[in-house]
C-alpha cells in the first residue's frame, strides 16, 4: 500500500462505546507506540 492509497482508504471513527478498556490492552497499545 502506498501513501496515496492509505490516505484515500483511511477511516475516521466518530462514535465510541462507553465501555472501559482493559488495562492490559492499554499497556499493549502504549508498548506498540513506543517502537
Amino acid at each position: 500500500m502506498d501513501v496515496y492509497e492509505a490516505v484515500n482508504k483511511r477511516r475516521s471513527i466518530r462514535e465510541f462505546k462507553d465501555v472501559p478498556v482493559p488495562y492490559d490492552m492499554l499497556e499493549k497499545c502504549v508498548d506498540a507506540a513506543r517502537l
